[in-house]
């Protein structure tokens, strides 16, 4: 009995110990430390160890990534750039972003080249972010990729950029399959100035959301002269496009569409009627007001078809 009860103590504080032993340590809270934690366990030969590291770090910020207590541990978390996994490469660019680690833009741009499109994607979105123009060039070559992730990666990095020697490349994705892609083509030729205004505005009519994109890209570009093309899509169907429709109308000044304006306050969105309301109110407009423009507007139309039809 007294051997049984000493066996059964011993398999118990066996047990105690592995259970001790597998339990993983707690992060620590400050955030220097937090860096240190996860940085050391980058070491990890276990995938799993590794990976969950590799995603924590990518999810830390700190203002202090220079100091001599990080730096070291930047250092380490570069290397992983060529590590054999994409799916480790990818999140480290991510984390050398957040630690706006500028000074590893090189070994970045060089993922430019790697096998896996997801890495190139976050390469470019960091080569963008790091400013790094002397990237242009080959960024630019990703315009006419297969893949559309790359292809909207790229435009929307080449209008940051200011690569205007690229404008031309770049007009060509206004007609894309991708709506996606001609949205942030529209945004980025934006950033340009007015000389593309003419070709964005071609979205306006598109049937896809890539219209929202061009009424955002017309409004920075304060290209009233489209206000009437914009106005017309205060009757779309899609509530975000009257909505973008509303707010360009109200930074062009076009109060000459009130009428149109006012029509949305019986809008069958909530949040569409609160801002034509508050648009007419910006303007002085009441919607009594608004109203009795529009039937003017109504009556005229009315009588130029008249003027115009057959006799």
């Amino acid at each position: 009995m007294y051997k049984n009860g000493l066996f059964g103590t011993i398999f118990l504080l066996m047990s105690w110990a592995s259970t001790v032993a597998q339990t993983p340590p707690e992060e620590p809270k400050g955030a220097e430390d937090k860096v240190r934690f996860w940085a050391e366990r980058l070491k990890s030969e276990d995938q799993a160890t590794l990976l969950k590291a590799v995603e924590k770090l990518s999810r830390l910020t700190y203002k202090g990534a220079h100091s001599p207590i990080v730096t070291p541990q930047l250092t380490r978390i570069a290397e992983l750039l060529k590590h054999d996994k994409p799916e480790v490469r990818r999140p480290v660019i991510s984390i050398l972003i957040n630690f706006k680690a500028k000074e590893y833009t090189q070994q970045i741009g060089e993922l430019l080249k790697d096998e896996n499109d997801d890495v190139k994607q976050t390469a470019i979105g960091a080569l963008e972010y790091f400013k790094a123009t002397d990237y242009t060039g080959e960024i630019a070559k990703f315009l006419q990729h297969p893949n559309f992730g790359l292809r909207g990666a790229a435009v929307n990095a080449l209008g940051s950029l200011g690569a205007k020697e690229h404008a031309e490349a770049m007009l060509k994705l206004l007609e894309d399959e991708n709506f996606w892609v001609r949205g942030l083509t529209a945004s980025a030729l934006a950033r340009y100035g007015g000389d593309y205004a003419k070709d964005i505005a071609r979205l306006l009519k598109s049937k896809e959301n890539d219209k929202i994109s061009a009424i955002h890209a017309l409004r920075s570009l304060k290209a009233k002269e489209y206000a009437a093309q914009i106005a017309d899509l205060l009757k779309d169907e899609d509530h975000a496009v009257r909505a973008a429709a509303l707010w360009a109308l109200r930074e062009l000044g076009a109060k000459e569409h009130a009428s149109e304006i006012a029509q949305l306050l019986d809008d069958k969105n909530d949040a569409v009627r609160k801002d034509a309301q508050s648009i007419l109110m910006a303007w002085k407009i009441s919607p009594e007001e608004a109203i009795k423009m529009k039937s003017k507007n109504d009556q005229t139309g009315k009588e130029t078809d008249e003027e115009v039809r057959p006799r």
